[in-house]
């Protein structure tokens, strides 16, 4: 198989080989591709999806955040979505969600001290929800999974206090 068919499958599954084995594990492993390649490839991928997050809203931003923290260490998509809270102007949706996937790295083995800027973090950000008016970008609520989510200001609350 061509080189360029290879670049299209790891790009395809954000160069995940969990994905690419499961899906097209045996076209892909013809190709004998050196990790050096591939690192290169994964470079290429994290600078798309760290763009996307940057230059997209809603859904297509949480899609590529969600995204680029799995093909970076722990401890990077910390701090890349502590700096996303501060830097980058989010609807209300999008900052539950940020602040949502904070809290679950709280059950991994990171550092203490990182464990304690997640939970200031995720106290802040309560604290700056809760004080403002409720925004949701018209994408969440377009998502054929999402039509029965209760969007509401209060319902919204509720989901804000139980994290």
């Amino acid at each position: 198989m061509e080189i360029e068919k290879c670049k299209q499958i790891f790009f395809k599954y954000n160069g995940s080989h969990f994905h690419i084995d499961r899906e097209l594990g045996d076209e892909y492993r013809k190709c004998k591709i050196p990790k050096e390649i591939e690192d290169q490839w994964l470079e290429e991928i994290k600078k798309v999806l760290y763009g996307k997050v940057l230059k997209t809203k809603g859904n297509e931003r949480i899609s590529a955040m969600t995204d680029y923290i799995q093909i970076i260490s722990d401890e990077d998509a910390i701090k890349f979505l502590i700096n996303i809270l501060h830097h980058v102007e989010l609807d209300t949706f999008s900052s539950i969600i940020i602040v949502e996937s904070l809290k679950d790295y709280l059950h991994k083995n990171i550092d203490s001290i990182l464990k304690q800027s997640i939970k200031n973090e995720i106290n802040m950000t309560k604290e700056k929800i809760l004080n403002n008016k409720v925004i949701i970008d018209d994408s969440f609520k377009k998502l054929p999974y999402m039509k029965d989510y209760d969007f509401s200001d209060n319902a919204i609350v509720d989901r804000i206090n139980k994290i």
